[in-house]
């Protein structure tokens, strides 16, 4: 296979129904915009997680079908349940499917970047950011998201996962 550009996409909660929309839509979006359609390039979907009876790969694997991505350039991995997990189980896939290195570009929120760029080096990937900005958040949200990722960094630490 010759090497091309994978666009990974990481899930998140998704809307009553298993709608794609917040977070998950913008970062959809954000990987969507980086896409030339007719090219080589693949799309790597990652979560796990069930939201109302769908997985958060299957639903944005089906949202990128919908926007006139071919089947044939979505990969699909649905067993990871956070953010070390993705990065664990898409670098397994990468080496299951890819047989020369590739251009990586990861989706992500903005505010989550940081610490998902360390969980994918940590992997031995090096995906360039493509991050989704957020709807400006209220100053209670801003404020939990900074301590959700500082929470989510210490236990990171405590597991082994954030070491290099």
């Amino acid at each position: 296979m010759v090497a091309h550009t994978v666009l990974i996409v990481l899930g998140c909660r998704l809307a009553p129904g298993a709608g794609v929309q917040g977070a998950i839509l913008r970062r959809l979006e954000r990987a969507l915009a980086a896409y030339t359609f007719g090219s080589e390039a693949q799309f790597v979907v990652s979560g796990g997680a069930v939201w109302h009876g769908v997985t958060e790969a299957q639903a944005m694997g089906d949202w990128l079908r919908s926007k006139g991505v071919p089947k044939s350039a979505i990969l699909m991995e649905a067993h990871s349940k956070n953010t070390f997990e993705n990065a664990q189980r898409v670098a397994e896939l990468l080496r299951q499917t890819h047989d020369q290195p590739t251009e990586l570009a990861l989706a992500t929120c903005a505010w989550h970047m940081p610490r998902a760029l360390r969980a994918f080096r940590r992997y031995g990937l090096h995906p360039v950011a493509l991050p989704a900005v957020s709807a400006e958040p209220a100053r209670f949200s801003n404020n939990f998201r900074v301590v959700r990722e500082l929470i989510a960094t210490g236990v990171d630490t405590l597991r082994g996962w954030a070491a290099p």
